[in-house]
């Protein structure tokens, strides 16, 4: 999360110089690395490195995704494609959790991020061959004006008051998802008809219901801007 913090303001910068859909492709093959040098860690501090890369990486695709959407499309098309993203993102990051914690089961998790790996490297494969070109992207190479811009979203009250309130969520999800695992693990372990950890990741299932929620959002969106 640190990582995806300092990296999305310059990564969004670069890629208004360099183009939309190369950078995404790229920044998906550059998150392959990590995620298989992972299965190669000899401690949890390794871990955690390469797990900081990963997130050097993952701006490159959510915010760059981001623009292109709002430059290629207007109007009710993008507040649709923005909330089927934001959908995706969400199933995602639950099939992640939910997808390595049986790989973890069945192969071992050294095994499941190389698994993980390979998914990616696909992902990268099915961007680069599936979506389209930018049509309406302009290449700016000024980050003298991209650092000004940055710096008046610091001063400007509506966009610290939104970062404030994803603070929160951020925390909240964070702090739920990753501390009740380790404080219910011995909890279920005690029972006698739970004999493995696997059954935490359903946990995640709680996730499935933001994924409901953004398509209720988004119509709501759409009727109060259009309607």
């Amino acid at each position: 999360m640190l990582a995806i913090a300092i990296m999305s303001p310059f990564l969004g910068m670069l890629s208004d110089a360099v183009g939309r859909k190369s950078f995404i492709v790229g920044a998906l093959l550059f998150l392959a690395i990590p995620t298989a040098l992972i299965a190669q860690s000899s401690s949890i501090e390794w871990v955690g490195i390469w797990r900081f890369m990963q997130g050097l990486s993952v701006p490159g695709i959510t915010v760059v995704t981001i623009a292109y959407i709002g430059e290629e499309f207007e109007g009710r098309a993008m507040t649709e494609l923005m909330s089927f993203y934001v959908s995706g993102c969400v199933l995602g990051g639950f099939m992640g959790r939910f997808l390595l914690g049986h790989l973890h089961e069945l192969i071992g998790w050294r095994h499941g991020y190389y698994v993980m790996t390979a998914m990616t490297l696909l992902g990268a494969i099915w961007v680069g061959k599936m979506l389209p070109s930018s049509r309406h992207f302009v290449a700016n190479p000024n980050f003298r004006s991209a650092i000004q811009t940055l710096g008046e979203h610091v001063t400007n009250r509506y966009v610290v008051t939104a970062c404030l309130l994803g603070a929160c969520v951020l925390f909240s999800l964070v702090g739920c998802f990753t501390f009740i695992n380790l404080h219910l693990a011995d909890k279920l372990m005690s029972l006698v008809l739970v004999r493995s950890p696997i059954f935490l990741q359903y946990i995640c299932l709680v996730l499935l219901s933001r994924h409901y929620l953004r398509h209720c959002y988004a119509g709501l969106a759409q009727r109060v801007q259009y309607g």
